[in-house]
């Protein structure tokens, strides 16, 4: 706990040094964006990936980290571009117009950040329309 309120101070100092402002710094750790679910036509992720689901993530993401967990533990196929780590997905990735990881592909929802209720759910609907 001590060693998160100082990461937090300095985060903070630093930001006020650069001029930017308390918000815009302490805001999104301390109250992150909820996952949002979306729906669209993605085919052309998956066929150049190969796979039915297609993951957008960094190495340092803890949600990304996650939602790798889970994946596995749920025993499916997926491609994941980790954009910090390989420039395979970025051009991809920009046809998203998205500012954050992760996000996951599969079929026509798109999930932006992580739940595990809407992942399993999609996975679900996946499986069950490939069949």
């Amino acid at each position: 706990m001590l060693k998160n309120i100082t990461m937090m101070l300095i985060i903070v100092a630093a930001a006020a040094a650069a001029g930017i402002g308390l918000t815009q710094i302490a805001m999104p750790l301390l109250n992150p964006e909820p996952p949002i679910v979306e729906f669209g036509e993605y085919s052309r992720f998956f066929e150049q990936s190969g796979q039915p689901i297609v993951v957008f993530s960094s190495s340092t993401c803890p949600y990304c980290a996650k939602l790798r967990t889970l994946l596995n533990q749920q025993q499916v196929n997926y491609h994941e571009y980790v954009l910090d780590k390989s420039n395979d997905g970025h051009d991809l990735y920009k046809q998203l117009d998205s500012d954050s990881v992760p996000v996951l592909l599969a079929g026509l929802r798109r999930i932006n950040g992580y739940s595990e209720t809407d992942i399993i759910e999609a996975i679900g609907e996946l499986a069950n329309t490939s069949q």
